[in-house]
């Protein structure tokens, strides 16, 4: 388990991190979500062990991470943009990581080699982008770590690799337990893979929780009418327009969904119906209530 107690990180006067405190579930994958700047990226190279909280404590499986390198082996970090010496290629790559990460699986790694057909003695820096995205992830799976820490992972690469990248995850998640956090500023990308979510905005925690749970925490409505009623009305049912054509509305509604449903049935709709919330539409409430955007 991974335990977040009052994390803070500094960088002269920005708080990257300011008071963080959460807790994330073996065998989760969870996604990181926040604005532009909120920290998602300073937030992972602290659980990586990378940067030193200022204040604060990050645990995984009760330790902490920081200068402890019996508990980074169980971890592996994905950068946003990965770094490679001049002559790497993934051969030599695989087998320096091989002496680092014990639970090292070569059966992993010819698998993926396969899958993606990528060149094993070609120089990774003479590969296109997508291409070096693949390179990482072959590597970071192929060790096999318990904490999987994923910066941006799905930036560059096509959609039969996306597919197959989220997959691995699952069966990691699913059979070996694997924590997986991965950041990103795509909801859509992450809303099919997965169940646990965490917001952040200037550094500060706006949510976290279950991912079904926040969905169901929001509803969209669409609705009808002949007799188009005040927008006032709609507003004391806690219901926010989306967007509104002659009588034909969207609404997204908070709060007891069985009660808003009865109130607006009794405004005599034409037509009434209501379909889920996406993980983005959820993450653009949540930065709008914590006053992002507006």
């Amino acid at each position: 388990m991974i335990k977040l107690i009052g994390v803070t990180k500094k960088f002269d006067d920005l708080r990257a991190l300011d008071n963080i405190t959460i807790e994330i579930k073996d065998g989760s994958i969870c996604a990181l979500a926040g604005s532009n700047g909120s920290g998602k990226s300073t937030m992972l190279r602290c659980l990586a062990g990378i940067y030193k909280c200022d204040e604060g404590q990050i645990l995984i499986d009760n330790e902490d991470v920081y200068d402890n390198p019996k508990i980074k082996e169980t971890c592996y970090f994905v950068p946003d943009y990965p770094f490679y010496y001049y002559d790497s290629t993934l051969d030599n790559t695989a087998k320096l990581m091989k002496g680092l990460y014990e639970n090292w699986s070569d059966e992993t790694y010819e698998h993926l080699l396969k899958i993606t057909a990528l060149p094993r003695d070609k120089k990774i820096i003479n590969m296109s982008k997508g291409m070096q995205r693949q390179a990482s992830l072959i590597i970071a799976f192929s060790t096999k770590p318990k904490y999987f820490f994923m910066d941006e992972i799905f930036d560059g690469l096509d959609p039969v690799i996306r597919g197959t990248i989220k997959k691995i995850m699952v069966e990691c998640a699913t059979e070996n337990k694997t924590t997986c956090i991965v950041a990103s500023h795509n909801m859509r990308e992450v809303d099919d893979v997965c169940n646990d979510v965490i917001f952040l905005h200037s550094g500060k925690l706006v949510e976290s929780d279950d991912t079904e749970i926040l969905k169901e925490s929001l509803n969209k409505i669409q609705i009808a009418f002949s007799n188009i009623p005040e927008p006032k009305v709609f507003t004391d049912l806690n219901c926010e327009i989306v967007s509104q054509t002659g009588g034909y509305f969207v609404l997204m509604a908070k709060g007891n969904l069985q009660e808003i449903e009865d109130k607006l049935k009794e405004l005599n709709p034409d037509y009434i119906e209501t379909i889920g919330t996406s993980l983005e539409e959820v993450f653009i409430n949540k930065m709008e209530e914590a006053g992002y955007g507006k």
